[in-house]
């Protein structure tokens, strides 16, 4: 598996657990404010947060077709 495989990979699993921690927290925050409800609500951001760290820095794949054409004189 080629490191960008992995990041991709790890990238999108840690956005599947985060999204389905928000979901779940949203979930039980419907029943009241519990102690497993805050919980899980600190862990969501957790993952957020963690998230943010690894990918948020990340500069972003260009591409020949992304890149905007020079300006004609």
């Amino acid at each position: 598996m080629t490191e960008r495989r992995l990041w991709t990979t790890i990238r999108l699993t840690l956005g599947l657990i985060q999204m389905t921690a928000a979901a779940v927290a949203l979930g039980l925050l419907a029943g009241g404010v519990t102690p497993l409800a805050l919980i899980v609500v600190v862990l969501t951001c957790l993952l957020t947060t963690i998230s943010v760290v690894l990918f948020g820095s990340r500069p972003a794949d260009t591409t020949a077709a992304d890149a905007t054409p020079a300006p004609r004189a």
